[in-house]
């Protein structure tokens, strides 16, 4: 899967000094007012119709500020609880990003070193569930937008485990191996890349899914257009 901005923002030093501020704050805030916070809450189960200008802000400020860190750290419960396939794969691909965005050899190396390890971690589980698939006749997902329509589908993709994150291993060989120049290396990984037939990689960026084997075969064949 590709780098989530949202997770990353989440886990950043930024928003850890914001969320302890915002119940820092929050604390303050109640000690500081608490007599006309008390009197809000009254108000409030007495269910009265009407409340005052004064006590509206002061119930917003501190329901504002309770809410950032709460926020803060509900996101961050739920980008940690990432299967480990799923968070090296993270890893692999942002290292990857930032190789191509630098240009930079060391990154796409890191890259690949990366890579490989997922690969020796889940490969022979992917190579199991792709025989699984085919054995069963199971269809090919197509790439594109799942939305709640297709939540079905969507669920059966993502229960093809780390079928998804092998391929798109191979894939980030397969590119960084040509971004160095190694073309026969990077040929290797794609076709290696093409055996998970059934692979998707979610893209939160334009929140759909993408295929590694239908990628790695389109370049293969454009590498083919330019021999002949």
């Amino acid at each position: 899967m590709p780098p989530d901005p949202i997770a990353e923002i989440l886990h950043s030093w930024p928003s850890t000094i914001i969320a302890y501020g915002g119940i820092i704050g929050a604390v303050t805030f109640f000690l500081w007012n608490i007599k006309q916070l008390i009197s809000i809450f009254e108000e409030l189960f007495e269910r009265r119709t009407h409340m005052n200008t004064e006590n509206k802000r002061s119930l917003l400020i501190f329901a504002f500020l309770l809410a950032i860190p709460m926020l803060l750290f509900t996101g961050r419960g739920l980008t940690q609880d990432l299967p480990p396939n799923v968070k090296m794969m993270k890893d692999v691909l942002d290292t990857f990003n930032e190789a191509k965005k630098a240009k930079d050899n060391d990154l796409y190396e890191e890259a690949i070193r990366k890579a490989d390890e997922l690969i020796g971690e889940f490969e022979a589980g992917a190579i199991a569930k792709q025989r699984r698939l085919i054995g069963d006749g199971v269809e090919i997902p197509k790439p594109g937008v799942y939305g709640k329509k297709r939540e079905k589908e969507r669920q059966h993709i993502w229960n093809f485990g780390p079928l998804h994150e092998v391929a798109a291993a191979w894939w980030v060989i397969g590119r960084s191996k040509m971004a160095q120049g190694k073309t026969q290396e990077a040929i290797n990984a794609y076709r290696k890349t093409m055996r998970y037939s059934h692979a998707l990689v979610f893209d939160p960026s334009w929140n759909g899914f993408w295929s590694p084997s239908q990628d790695a075969k389109d370049r293969m064949d454009h590498l083919n257009d330019h021999e002949e």
